[in-house]
C-alpha cells in the first residue's frame, strides 16, 4: 500500500505514522514536502488578497526535517529530487513490501495535479 501524504498532514498524523513502525505495516508512505498549504491555492481567497497575506496565513510551512526525523526513528528513507527519481522510487518500494518512506522536497512554480506525476 502506497500512502501519498503532504507535509502539513504529516504534522498532524505523525502519531499514526508512530503506529504504522511500530506495527511494522506493510505500507510505503511519500511525503510531498513542498513548503505546506498548496491546496489552498485553488480557492477563490488566493486572487482575492496579496501573495503575501496569503502566504502568511494559508502556506503554513511547518519547516521540518522529515528525512532526519524518520531516519532517527531507524526508518529507511529515500530523497528523490525530481518526478523521475520520484516514479523509479515508487516503483523499486512496491517490490518490497515493508515499512518504508520516501520523503520527496518539492518546490512548485505552478498548482499541479495527478496528470503531473
Amino acid at each position: 500500500m502506497i500512502c501519498l501524504v503532504g507535509d502539513v498532514a504529516t504534522t498532524h498524523d505523525f502519531g499514526g505514522i508512530l503506529a504504522s513502525i511500530r506495527m511494522e505495516a506493510d505500507i510505503t508512505i511519500v511525503i510531498l514536502d513542498n513548503g505546506g498549504g498548496g491546496i489552498f491555492s485553488f480557492l477563490p481567497i488566493s486572487d482575492a488578497i496579496s501573495k503575501e497575506q496569503f502566504d502568511k496565513y494559508f502556506l503554513t510551512s511547518p519547516m521540518l526535517p522529515f528525512a532526519d526525523i524518520f531516519k532517527s526513528l531507524r526508518v529507511d528513507v529515500a530523497t528523490p529530487q525530481t518526478i523521475k527519481e520520484l516514479k523509479a522510487e515508487i516503483t523499486k518500494l512496491c517490490q518490497n513490501p515493508a515499512f518504508q518512506l520516501s520523503t520527496t522536497k518539492v518546490i512548485l512554480t505552478q498548482p499541479c495535479g495527478p496528470s503531473d506525476l
